[in-house]
């Protein structure tokens, strides 16, 4: 279920088509990460100069999935190269936030339907996974889990892969505490622990 209180990224295992209209210019890119406050996008091949956020940060962006589109003006907030690529982070403006937040948690929904959308948020000293659990949410864990925060709660989980296995499995090991598995998924992390990967 999606949690309509917070402003959640969800990581996606499929990238959406995305785009960033900057300084006259259109560019396509895959979206990585999709909130109702905006999205990630990597552009490949493009060099981080296109994008001077500190000189002019307002742009368009746009995001396409199926048959819906989300788009709208709003500002670059950061430009991170990576490698030949960037990736850069695009935040609604309020008018369009405003615009795109049913279309926003529509497509999120559907993503989490299908398999390829998941986040992770800290909630009272407790690390929340969401939507489907996998590798791609290893890095925002790793982040997000300290001694303070040591509890890890799988109650909106919805479903999960090997590599999200993997992933729970690993922080077992490392001492985080596992909360809200419901029967099946304590099914499935054992079988992972007795057999590995599929």
């Amino acid at each position: 279920m999606l949690n309509c209180r917070k402003i959640s990224r969800y990581h996606l295992l499929h990238p959406l088509t995305g785009y960033i209209e900057h300084e006259d210019v259109r560019y396509q890119g895959e979206v990585v990460e999709l909130s109702t406050a905006g999205f990630r996008v990597r552009l490949r091949d493009t060099p981080r100069e296109a994008f001077i956020a500190e000189k002019n940060p307002l742009a368009f962006g746009e995001v396409a999935h199926k048959d819906q589109n989300i788009s709208g003006f709003g500002e670059i907030r950061y430009v991170r190269p990576e490698g030949s690529d960037v990736l850069i982070g695009f935040k609604w403006d309020d008018v369009h936030a405003d615009a795109n937040i049913e279309k926003s948690f529509s497509i999120i929904a559907e993503l989490i339907a299908e398999k390829s959308a998941g986040c992770v948020n800290l909630n009272d000293g407790v690390v929340e996974l969401s939507g489907h659990v996998s590798s791609a949410l290893a890095d925002d864990i790793q982040q997000t889990v300290s001694p303070k925060a040591s509890r890890l709660s799988l109650r909106e989980c919805t479903s999960i892969d090997a590599g999200g296995l993997a992933l729970l499995a690993a922080l077992e090991d490392a001492n985080v505490q596992l909360i809200d598995l419901d029967a099946e998924m304590r099914a499935l992390l054992q079988h992972y622990r007795q057999e590995g990967p599929a």
